[in-house]
């Protein structure tokens, strides 16, 4: 799936903690009046376009906790209402330990875990179809490994029963990458 961007229409998104940082970080600069770095700007466009095309946007149950936050209540009161947590799936811890041997850090691969055993308890759907992030080191290492993680998934889910027998890699890219795909 790397590099497929021109191909890909996805149907469900997940953010990843860095992604929801830089729309919070956003929404505040603009209530201040301030120019949004490209980032922010991004990030923001690509959580309204998934609003409007997808209906909701998928955090992780940390994520949601930040963004839940009372502290952050004034910032986040218009995002909480579109976002939908993803549950941690029968076997995320296992795929996540796999996914720490081709060299993701514990979080990201955690994210990355929940992204294809995450649950939507709601929905009752399974995984996601694309998974935003701003961490370029983890998109690397991904679409580097590509094969051999889709491999290693294919034979870890072989053994399993419905629905996990199913499940899928996401499209990991970035929110501009996610965006034009959504957009075109």
């Amino acid at each position: 799936m790397p590099n497929r961007r021109w191909m890909f229409h996805p149907t469900s998104l997940l953010l990843d903690k860095n992604v929801v940082r830089a729309i919070l970080r956003g929404i505040q600069r603009r209530r201040l009046g301030l120019t949004m770095p490209e980032e922010q700007q991004t990030s923001l466009r690509l959580y309204q376009a998934a609003k409007l095309t997808l209906g909701c946007v998928y955090v992780t149950k940390e994520t949601y906790n930040l963004v839940s936050d009372r502290r952050n209540i004034a910032l986040t009161a218009g995002l909480l209402p579109d976002l939908r947590v993803l549950m941690p799936g029968k076997y995320l811890k296992r795929w996540a330990r796999r996914l720490r041997q081709h060299g993701f850090t514990r979080e990201d691969a955690r994210v990355l875990s929940n992204a294809t055993f995450g649950v939507d308890i709601i929905a009752q759907k399974l995984g996601v179809d694309a998974l935003a992030t701003l961490d370029t080191h983890m998109v690397n290492n991904f679409n580097v490994n590509y094969e051999i993680i889709n491999i290693r998934l294919r034979r870890m889910t072989t053994q399993l029963g419905l629905p996990y027998k199913n499940v899928a890699l996401p499209w990991m890219a970035s929110p501009d990458d996610i965006l034009f795909a959504m957009l075109t």
